[in-house]
């Protein structure tokens, strides 16, 4: 044998290595196989193993001499420029690395490890679809080829392609022939769940853990932990919010340093409304992972919900230390800092505000964005963002633009429309529609977002509107209804509504559903008059029946899609009462006194302890100690007094 061909030929010498490195100890092994090399320097065996221990100690620049020694003795051993190609990613070297990738596909085209790493860098650089074909090749040439199943499965997951990734983990699951066919299993119980097949994903979930139990491995104990943590997650999903937290502390019993179960757990409290018990699983995740920037986020959150931004705000402001680069950290910190007062910092970063999907697109026309600096042009286009009760809320900078340009153009949500041109004739009020142009426009000098008009009117809150109405009702449909409500002549008329028409597991504690109004429900002389959107049907029958009440209901008035008749309804009541939904924004806007039942805190206080955007409005803020019966309770104190008072006027 000649030294071209020398492999490490000592029997004894391969067996003091590999014991020196079952043991850890690395760097004599190192040292053994570098002994060899002086005598056999073109051992590719020893080299490929000296270059091998190097890359674990982190010695890229030996790992490196080490392949590269080997191949020049062997240019074409692929195996060697898959070592290479290792060093050279953790070494953070694309280029080279890519061009060592390109060399072994050269060699061997169908060789799906080598095309596994190029799929990963092409999804890496963006360009998904020429990744996404390279995985789906993988799978194509070795249909048992797990880590293609894993590389297609992860990246369409991260595309949001939950169905298409869901078809691959099933195939994955036939496919595979070790035991990565349970990890396949509890994964595809999330993409069930992201894909919205809740009940096929809860049945899935039941089914892994009943397999992975009966197995009883304690190597798929953490796997075990993953598929009891998935299962709460589509429980919660069901709104089965107790069984959901069994499942989450089985996931931690089974492996208590993963955060993801004590985030979860927290989270079933946070949507329960227990936010100081939701606070203790947040700290016990930052005890295991007090560098996790989503930790910081979350737990600022719910810090701020809870009604005590000022301990929120440090949380925070880690969190987008951490992670600089992601606007939306910014646009929580905003918020935060907006129940505190802080309006300039809040300002500044609500701006970033269009990373979250539920702030609207910002406009895309030619059109110079006003800053608030001393105009030089004469016309200026505003448009929708939000949801109509924070564009409403923003409305009340409407005014002041009025006067100090000649011409205002405003896009509004189109069930606004008719309201709008009522109660601003100054401004020019447009629809919606995606393909309007700025010559559509009239080529206005100016564009602005209406959530960008406080920045420049609100600075201070001395600066909010004392005016108690921003809308103008349409007043004789308001008569109408008021007539036929004065037929329960002395009585106080007080509109009702309790929740958003959008409902989730993470909402459903911040609406004083109807099974909490008793201690209104209890009071004589009141007139109830439904103002809910949606289908409220049942819901007033069932309170009707359970607090023995009557709820008139005009059934003639769209309360989601003719806000012209729902808003003229409100003006002919005396108050009106609701939590936090566009109802009772419109309310507030016409000038009727409005409560307004609050989860903890309304950032939009702005640091005040009254709305200062509505001056007529009232907040009524649950507590953390309480259900909504006690800040539903203190209204009630407040509306008995009035209706009293009716009463008194009718004796007189």
């Amino acid at each position: 044998m000649t030294e071209n061909t020398y492999s490490i030929r000592s029997r004894e010498l391969a067996r003091k290595m590999a014991g020196l490195s079952a043991q850890g100890d690395e760097k004599q092994a190192l040292k053994a196989v570098q002994t060899h090399l002086r005598k056999a320097p073109h051992d590719i065996g020893a080299l490929n193993l000296a270059g091998t221990l190097a890359v674990r100690l982190e010695n890229w620049a030996l790992a490196e001499k080490c392949f590269t020694g080997a191949l020049a003795i062997n240019k074409t051993d692929t195996e060697t420029l898959g070592n290479l190609f290792r060093v050279l990613k953790l070494s953070n070297r694309p280029d080279k690395a890519t061009a060592i990738l390109s060399r072994i596909l050269e060699l061997e085209p169908d060789n799906v490890s080598a095309l596994s790493e190029k799929g990963l860098m092409l999804f890496d650089r963006g360009d998904t679809a020429s990744a996404l074909q390279v995985f789906d090749k993988c799978i194509q040439i070795a249909p048992a080829f797990e880590l293609g199943y894993k590389n297609l499965y992860s990246a369409l997951v991260t595309c949001g392609r939950y169905e298409e990734a869901e078809r691959i983990a099933k195939l994955a699951i036939q496919k595979s022939t070790t035991d990565y066919r349970y990890t396949f299993k509890v994964d595809l119980v999330v993409c069930l769940w992201r894909s919205g097949a809740i009940r096929e994903g809860h049945q899935v979930a039941e089914e892994i853990i009943a397999e992975l139990t009966q197995l009883n491995n304690p190597r798929f104990r953490e796997l075990l932990a993953r598929a009891h943590c998935h299962y709460g997650i589509i429980l919660m999903e069901l709104n089965e919010l107790e069984s959901a937290r069994e499942q989450f502390t089985k996931a931690v019993s089974l492996d208590p340093g993963n955060v993801d179960p004590y985030i979860n757990l927290a989270k079933a409290c946070w949507f329960t409304g227990d936010l100081l018990q939701a606070i203790h699983w947040f700290d016990k995740a930052l005890a295991i992972a007090p560098d996790n920037a989503e930790l910081h986020l979350h737990l600022g959150i719910v810090l701020r919900d809870a009604g005590r931004p000022e301990l929120a705000l440090p949380y925070l402001q880690s969190a987008v230390v951490q992670s600089p680069a992601n606007p939306e950290l910014r646009c929580y910190l905003g918020m935060a800092q907006f129940a505190l007062g802080q309006l300039d910092q809040a300002y500044e970063n609500y701006e970033l505000r269009w990373v979250r999907q539920e702030c609207g697109k910002k406009s895309q026309l030619a059109i110079p964005e006003w800053t608030g600096l001393p105009e030089s042009g004469r016309s200026i286009f505003v448009y929708t963002e939000q949801g109509i009760g924070d564009d409403l809320t923003f409305a009340t900078c409407l005014p002041d633009l009025i006067g100090r340009f000649e011409r205002v153009i405003y896009i509004c949500h189109p069930k606004l429309k008719k309201l709008m041109v009522r109660s601003f004739p100054q401004i020019e009020i447009r629809d919606l529609d995606s393909n309007l142009t700025s010559h559509d426009l009239g080529d206005p000098d100016f564009q602005i977002p209406i959530g960008s008009l406080p920045r420049i009117f609100r600075k201070t809150i001395e600066s909010f509107p004392a005016s108690q109405q921003l809308l103008a009702p349409d007043m004789g449909k308001s008569a109408l209804f008021r007539e036929r409500l004065l037929q329960n002549k002395g009585k106080l008329i007080v509109g009702i509504a309790w929740r958003s028409s959008f409902e989730s597991t993470d909402r459903r504690a911040i609406y004083p559903q109807l099974e909490f109004w008793r201690p209104l429900f209890s009071l004589p002389d009141i007139v109830w008059v439904n103002l809910q959107y949606g289908d409220a049907g049942e819901e007033i029958k069932k309170a009707e029946h359970d607090f023995g009440v009557g709820i008139i209901n005009f059934t003639e008035v769209d309360h989601f899609d003719d806000l012209d008749s729902s808003v003229a309804l409100m003006k002919a009541c005396d108050l009106v009462i609701g939590p936090g939904t566009s109802t009772v924004v419109l309310s507030a806007g016409t000038g009727v006194p409005t409560f307004k039942l609050v989860p903890y805190i309304d950032v939009f206080c702005m640091g005040t302890d009254h709305y200062p955007w509505f001056p007529n409005m009232v907040l009524a803020v649950r507590s953390l100690e309480e259900t909504w019966e006690a800040p539903i309770q203190r209204i009630a104190n407040i509306v008995q007094a009035l209706a009293a008072e009716r009463a008194s006027v009718r004796a007189d």
